[in-house]
């Protein structure tokens, strides 16, 4: 899921970085999220399956240590679920 939520960042930031070349934007990025305390990724996401779309909207929570909250509503039936990883484990 980490590393997911990582190359949607790293996707988002290259294509706002056109003066650097690729490989040095990514390293850099990938440095600055290695020796982040915390962070947050609010993002829309298409899935398309069963010649069906469904539209949600994302939150995502991480905090040093491997602690996240992912938060996942469809916009369609305002269906929410929540994936939270604490200390005691992962609950859904």
């Amino acid at each position: 899921m980490k590393k997911i939520i990582v190359l949607l960042i790293t996707v988002i930031f290259i294509t706002g970085c056109t003066k650097s070349d690729i490989s040095s934007v990514t390293k850099s990025f990938s440095d600055d999220v290695n020796n982040s305390n915390s962070y947050e990724l609010l993002a829309n996401m298409k899935i398309y399956g069963d010649e069906e779309e469904y539209n949600y909207d994302l939150n995502v929570l991480y905090k040093k240590d491997k602690f996240y909250r992912v938060e996942l509503s469809n916009l369609d039936n305002k269906h929410r679920q929540i994936i939270l990883k604490n200390e005691d484990g992962v609950y859904v």
